[in-house]
């Protein structure tokens, strides 16, 4: 139980402090009000947060042992992969693939707990910004708009 609550801490306070660092960030007055104006604008807002949790959940999925090397090249291949050739129009939906691959690369190295954490803040976060959106749409819905 107490190897369970350690694993869960060292990779919950993480992805958490990224996410609170994110919105730290994003939440300066006079970012917030220039960037809100805009659907690009709030896109950007969303996929800031997304991508400090991103690398917060990367970093702890990639690890520090010998096969580490090897998990961070994978990852630059995917990342440039889905980046260079997706037709993802938002940086909300793209700091989410990013996401979901780090989920991924978590149940590939045998790393459930950090999958299931990982899945659970997007979830949450996914979640709470759609619910305090201005435009109250999810960030992987397209609207048409520029």
């Amino acid at each position: 139980m107490e190897t369970l609550l350690h694993e869960v801490t060292a990779i919950g306070l993480p992805v958490m402090q990224a996410v609170g660092l994110g919105l730290g960030f994003t939440l300066l007055p006079g970012r917030l009000k220039n960037l809100r104006q805009t659907r690009k604008g709030r896109e950007l807002l969303k996929a800031q947060v997304l991508v400090t949790m991103a690398g917060a959940l990367l970093v702890v999925v990639i690890g520090d042992d010998e096969g580490a090397s090897a998990r961070a090249f994978g990852l630059l291949g995917l990342g440039s992969f889905v980046r260079f050739r997706s037709a993802l129009k938002s940086p909300a939906d793209t700091a989410i693939l990013f996401l979901l691959i780090g989920v991924g690369m978590a149940c590939g190295v045998g790393r459930p707990l950090a999958a299931v954490l990982g899945a659970a803040c997007l979830m949450l976060v996914v979640t709470l910004m759609e619910r305090f959106s201005p435009s109250a749409k999810s960030p992987i819905v397209e609207d048409g708009e520029d």
